[in-house]
């Protein structure tokens, strides 16, 4: 992306697409001959051995193989060299045939455990969107809307407050959802009650998907759901005294009511009291594809039929094309 968006304005930084196109060649290089890929691997591209560290996940779990689909597609698309193509076409397949009819993505956050989470799939609905766009082949499509509606399941479409029960200072100083706000927010594992703004990156996604279903509400009642909810944790208008507007928290608890530990009540609203540079980019990535693909960041702002925006798309691709 850094790549393209530089060449857009002039810029040729070779050595960042040498980098990028080194990272596709590994991803070939690594990939089972089935299609699938490993959850990790050791640098030197070996089967990492999780012995050791059983948080990283078993060594022959494969349900993390849709995560490269997409970033293959893309390097496809900047080089046209058909080993990038044929590479994200196998790890789809085996996605479609595998973890497909189980809907069972996981291992989608590298720091957390490998278990079912929001990150897996999102990367499987970037996955088969991205198949979709370069193949056109509808099982793709079928594979597409099963995974955009596990990752929306993660996401709360309803809003409430979140009081401050405890005496921490910092969490009753930097609590945003003291007054409401946590729709848009998105679950960081199915069994944790913590949310973080990652959904925030999906907004361009599910706008897609409602031009690639030739205008199916349904993604673009998520689309603007996630361009404008997403943002409830920011502090956009001073009201919480962050450091800076678009700064928002990780891993922030919001529905751990009244929970008795040691004899004490547990705070309802708690955090890390954290940025993390992704959250920003959380924000950003998306508003950016919306500009290069239409013109405009806002879904508001967008104008034309449904199949014309449809043909603007496809005609923009996956997001590897220099123009």
């Amino acid at each position: 992306d850094a790549y393209r968006y530089a060449k857009k304005k002039g810029n040729d930084y070779s050595a960042w697409k040498t980098a990028a196109i080194n990272n596709a060649d590994l991803l070939c290089s690594i990939q089972n001959s089935n299609g699938s890929f490993w959850r990790v691997y050791n640098r030197d591209g070996t089967k990492y051995d999780s012995t050791a560290n059983p948080r990283r996940g078993a060594v022959d779990t494969d349900h993390s193989t849709p995560i490269p689909v997409r970033y293959l597609y893309r390097c496809y698309e900047l080089t046209g060299n058909s080993k990038y193509k044929t590479a994200a076409d196998k790890a789809i397949n085996y996605t479609y045939n595998n973890l497909y009819p189980l809907g069972y993505y996981k291992g989608g956050a590298a720091d957390n455990n490998n278990i079912i989470d929001k990150e897996g799939a999102a990367f499987a609905t970037y996955a088969f969107s991205a198949a979709y766009q370069i193949n056109g082949d509808t099982k793709y499509l079928k594979g597409m809307r099963a995974a955009a509606a596990i990752m929306m399941s993660f996401v709360y479409s309803y809003d409430f407050k979140v009081p401050n029960l405890s005496g921490n200072s910092l969490d009753v100083k930097y609590n945003p959802y003291v007054n409401g706000g946590v729709i848009g927010g998105s679950r960081l594992y199915y069994d944790n009650d913590c949310i973080d703004n990652f959904a925030a990156y999906m907004y361009y996604e599910y706008y897609k998907m409602y031009l690639l279903t030739n205008g199916d509400s349904f993604y673009l009642s998520c689309a603007k759901l996630l361009q404008n909810a997403t943002k409830n944790c920011c502090d956009y208008d001073g009201r919480v005294g962050y450091a800076y507007p678009a700064m928002t928290l990780e891993a922030t608890s919001v529905s751990r009511f009244c929970i008795l530990v040691k004899n004490s009540e547990s705070s309802a609203f708690t955090t890390t009291s954290t940025w993390l540079p992704w959250s920003g980019a959380a924000m950003v990535e998306p508003m950016t594809n919306m500009k290069l693909t239409f013109n405009t960041r806002y879904i508001e702002n967008v104008s034309g039929s449904v199949s014309t925006l449809r043909s603007k798309l496809i005609s923009y691709g996956v997001g590897g094309k220099l123009s």
